[in-house]
């Protein structure tokens, strides 16, 4: 029986992938002034914006990243009754993001995107592929002192950089749900 089991075994190992999901939990994190009383802002403009990747092939990503993440962000803030104003005009509060995506070849053991596989000697293998960290920061200045009100961080990790630029939006979104603060001056 046990023979019978291990070549039952080495069958199903040979033609079964096992993979855990990536990226279904985002790490968000916000801060800010406490002294601020942001009820009273209404407006906002943007103020330049960076956009980093690990690998100089994930950079024909920028510009589709740059544009879904400034379109989530504008679109948040308008759902919330801010207005967008033009350059040549003083706003209540700026808006700033970086991202940086990084490329990660983590152990079998702490990985989020692990293949385990029967090898023919009827042993389990663990590997894993190199993933995608992404991290967007959004901050938030004063329009005129341009010192930091709020900023939310974002951490998550994805297979591709295309796949981590999709992700950045929604992980914006989550983000700006913290936004504006509650319980400020």
């Amino acid at each position: 029986m046990g023979y019978i089991m291990k070549g039952v075994a080495k069958f199903f190992g040979l033609i079964s992938v096992f993979v855990l999901p990536v990226g279904n939990a985002v790490e968000i994190s916000t801060e800010y002034n406490h002294n601020v009383d942001f009820s009273k802002m209404r407006t906002f403009a943007w103020l330049d914006s960076q956009i980093s990747f690990a690998e100089a092939s994930d950079l024909q990503g920028a510009g589709q990243a740059e544009a879904l993440i400034r379109s989530k962000v504008a679109d948040s803030l308008a759902e919330k009754g801010y207005q967008q104003l033009p350059e040549n005009q003083r706003p209540d509060f700026l808006v700033s993001y970086h991202v940086v995506v990084t490329q990660e070849e983590m152990s079998p053991a702490e990985s989020p995107a692990v293949t385990t596989r029967i090898n023919l000697e009827g042993r389990a293998e663990k590997s894993c592929e190199r993933l995608r960290k992404g991290t967007v920061i959004v901050f938030v200045l004063d329009g005129q002192s341009h010192q930091l009100l709020w900023q939310g961080v974002g951490v998550e990790t994805a297979r591709s950089s295309s796949e981590a630029v999709k992700r950045s939006t929604s992980t914006v979104e989550k983000m700006l749900e913290e936004f504006p603060p509650t319980g400020s001056s």
